[in-house]
Parts: structure tokens; sequence; C-alpha cells
């Protein structure tokens, strides 16, 4: 009966982001762990998680020519997803 109610808890996360960040996630602070929150109800939070997740996951397929994965350097001002040096986030929208 266990494993059937941590499926269902899966579940329940996987189709409502809003559900799994309220109630998993903690922000770290200062040594000290606080609930996520947000100023977003659950129908906007759902539908700006989805809408980004699509973006990142699109991107995120992108091969160089040795059919490995590409990464950018962040540590240098490029987009952790294009790859610009001058996106400031363009490609999210």
């Amino acid at each position: 009966m266990i494993e059937e109610n941590i499926k269902e808890e899966i579940l329940k996360c996987r189709d409502n982001p809003y559900y799994f960040a309220t109630t998993y996630l903690k922000i770290k602070i200062a040594n000290k762990e606080i609930p996520f929150f947000t100023v977003l109800n659950e129908k906007e939070f759902n539908e700006l998680f989805i809408s980004f997740n699509s973006k990142v996951t699109s991107k995120s397929n992108e091969f160089n020519e040795f059919k490995e994965f590409i990464t950018y350097d962040t540590s240098k001002g490029h987009c952790a997803l294009c790859g610009s040096i001058s996106c400031r986030g363009n490609c999210f929208k």
C-alpha cells in the first residue's frame, strides 16, 4: 500500500508543479531552511512553469559536431540556454 501512495504522490507532483514546489522545496538562507513560497496563485505558477520548462527542454537537446550536448560557460556572461553573450533572458520569451 505504501508503494501505491508514493506513486500517487509522484504523479501528483508531476501534474501540479505548484503543489510540488510548495510542498517539497525549501530555500536555504544563512543556514536556515524556509519553505518555498510564491506570490503567484496555483494556475499562474503552473502556466509559467510549463511555459519555461518547455523552452528549457527544447533548448537542452542541442548537440555539437561531436554529438555531445552543448554547454555554455555562464561564468563569462553567456546565456546558459542559447550561449549568447547579450541574451539577457530574451531566449526565454
